[in-house]
């Protein structure tokens, strides 16, 4: 399997992660803390932004135990 393949596998289930995760609703649910007050107050908007945040939080938290194994 090439890297590039890899990534992209990854980063498809980053994104499912971010579309069917449990944790969206709460990131919903503080809508008010993390979108700016010129948003538009579209549902399907602030649905999208929040599980892109779900899914790059996902991303994130993803790297730190690959970067303990590899420091160790």
């Amino acid at each position: 399997m090439r890297p590039h393949q890899i990534f992209a596998g990854v980063l498809a289930l980053a994104a499912m992660n971010g579309i069917f995760s449990p944790y969206l609703a709460v990131v919903l649910a503080f809508v008010p803390v993390w979108a700016p007050a010129w948003l538009p107050n579209d549902p399907s908007l602030l649905f999208y932004l929040a599980s892109l945040i779900v899914a790059t939080t996902t991303l994130l938290l993803s790297g730190v135990p690959a970067a303990l194994i590899e420091n160790a």
